[in-house]
């Protein structure tokens, strides 16, 4: 019995995956409908939202994020969380979900605000922005040493490098 059982999960485990790495919303749909654990993670240890951002399946994405059973802070291996794959992967409309979902906006090491600084697109300055916003800290290091106005400058975007340094001095500046 337990080994049927453990074969006819992998089927939909398999499935699941799949699903949310194509974005088929539909599939993820069922399988959620039949009783699913939509926190599961696949053989690389990789929670099925994490897949789905990574992979640009954003209507499974959002669908996932729609549900309070999935938690937004489970991380991949590599000890990225969701908001961290979206904004590398300038997803800002997943971004701002998972924020209003309680999703950390500051952890020790790398950042959200790191990941998305790096990024060379310029679609991104709202994402930095929003992350901003939510207060993230721009002065915190990964553990190179390196913060966020690094990352900005390495990608060669010397206007995220000055929003968000002008967010440190603003920081650091007594009130008045």
């Amino acid at each position: 019995m337990f080994c049927f059982f453990t074969w006819a999960y992998a089927g939909s485990f398999d499935d699941f995956f799949k699903a949310a790495a194509i974005d088929d919303e539909s599939a993820v749909v069922a399988l959620a409908l039949r009783g699913f654990d939509l926190n599961s993670r696949n053989e690389k240890g990789e929670p099925a939202l994490i897949v789905a951002l990574r992979e640009d399946s954003l209507k499974v994405a959002s669908f996932l994020l729609t549900q309070r059973s999935v938690q937004v802070e489970l991380r991949n291996p590599q000890g990225e969380s969701p908001l961290m794959i979206a904004a590398i992967k300038g997803h800002l409309g997943p971004a701002r979900q998972l924020i209003q979902r309680g999703a950390e906006v500051n952890k020790t090491g790398w950042t959200p605000l790191h990941y998305a600084a790096s990024r060379t697109e310029p679609d991104n300055a709202d994402l930095v922005r929003l992350l901003l916003e939510e207060g993230a800290d721009a002065s915190l290091r990964n553990e190179q040493g390196m913060t966020a106005v690094d990352f900005a400058r390495r990608a060669d975007r010397g206007d995220l490098a000055n929003q968000i340094a002008a967010r440190i001095r603003a920081a650091r500046s007594p009130t008045r």
